[in-house]
């Protein structure tokens, strides 16, 4: 059955072969697509800065102008083609990682061996915090289609945990930082014997002096 209905739409199949593959052919203004690519690759993603769709089509229109090409529309047809192209797609900018000199991570990474060369597996630490706002709901949701979608303050009230292991795979007990001394929740309990290690100011952030 699935072999015959696919023999009888054989005609529309081939149809939208041949439209799909003339859209990803090329763009009619492949110089102005040029450009732009280039454009994209070095600034101002280079610069890990946020692109948004308006900054391309308005770069578009600004080369098109350059290379006298009056006609040239930065659509959202011309967009969407443009991203199909080069695989371009919205992303979450999260994480400091745009923050880091590569540079100077691929010198440590030189330096580094003959640093821990005279300690032992179990001198060698690894430690990383990670903040949790422990109140805060889902940036998504479902809806009707059509009605407005919105929400309220964002609840912004932390902890901060740290975790840090040794290379032996031996684990320090978990550091967790909130705001109170001794919570509400904590009020019969002895905070000496929770299994993590509890501390706490202001901000529930990592201090000098707590580290």
């Amino acid at each position: 059955t699935q072999v015959g209905n696919i023999l009888k739409r054989k005609a529309e199949y081939l149809s939208a072969y041949e439209e799909k593959k003339r859209q990803c052919s090329g763009s009619s203004y492949n110089d102005v697509d040029l450009l732009i690519w280039e454009w994209f690759q070095r600034a101002p993603r280079s610069l890990n800065m946020p692109v948004s769709e308006t900054m391309i089509q308005e770069k578009a229109l600004e080369f098109a102008k350059q290379l006298n090409k009056p006609d040239f529309k930065a659509s959202n047809g011309w967009l969407g083609r443009f991203k199909g192209r080069h695989n371009i797609a919205f992303s979450a900018v999260s994480g400091e990682k745009g923050c880091v000199d590569g540079d100077v991570v691929e010198d440590w990474k030189l330096k580094l061996p003959d640093i821990i060369a005279r300690y032992q597996p179990k001198d060698i630490y690894n430690m990383d915090e990670s903040g949790c706002v422990k109140h805060a709901l889902p940036t998504k949701t479902l809806a009707v289609r059509g009605e407005d979608c919105t929400g309220g303050k964002k609840a912004k009230e932390r902890i901060t945990m740290s975790l840090c292991c040794n290379m032996a795979g031996d684990f320090e007990k978990t550091l967790i930082i909130g705001r109170s001394a001794k919570p509400h929740c904590f009020c019969n309990i002895d905070i000496n014997q929770l299994p993590v290690m509890w501390c706490n100011n202001k901000k529930a952030w990592m201090t000098s002096a707590i580290f």
